[in-house]
């Protein structure tokens, strides 16, 4: 499943940006992810959806905690980050994905999935 989004909300790194995203994401994951990938793009109603996706079907019941599994820098201005989502009964693996255009980093797009197969 792929969430994709262009955020205009400028935050320093992208590893600054991942850090704030799980801290809200321990007691509030909805909120980090609607936080994450808020936009002038994807109204209310469509980002409800795609929290909503994250739910269905996965056995996610107690959140323990995350990994970064790698990081890959595709150039200058685009970073590719892979996490491992611990809960009780699965793995889950985030990919996030930032885009510097200019002189700020953007979440251009997050992805999610059971897989660990591949990068």
């Amino acid at each position: 499943m792929t969430l994709m989004a262009f955020s205009l909300k400028a935050q320093k790194t992208p590893d600054e940006i991942i850090s704030s995203f799980f801290k809200t994401y321990e007691n509030r994951p909805d909120d980090a992810v609607r936080s994450l990938i808020a936009s002038k793009w994807i109204d209310e109603n469509s980002i409800e959806q795609l929290i909503s996706k994250l739910w269905d079907g996965l056995l996610m019941v107690t959140y323990y905690g995350y990994e970064k599994i790698s990081e890959k820098e595709i150039s200058e201005s685009y970073k590719i980050y892979y996490y491992l989502v611990k809960y009780e009964r699965q793995p889950v693996r985030f990919i996030f994905n930032f885009y510097k255009p200019q002189s700020e980093w953007l979440v251009y797009s997050f992805s999610f999935d059971e897989s660990f197969n591949e990068k």
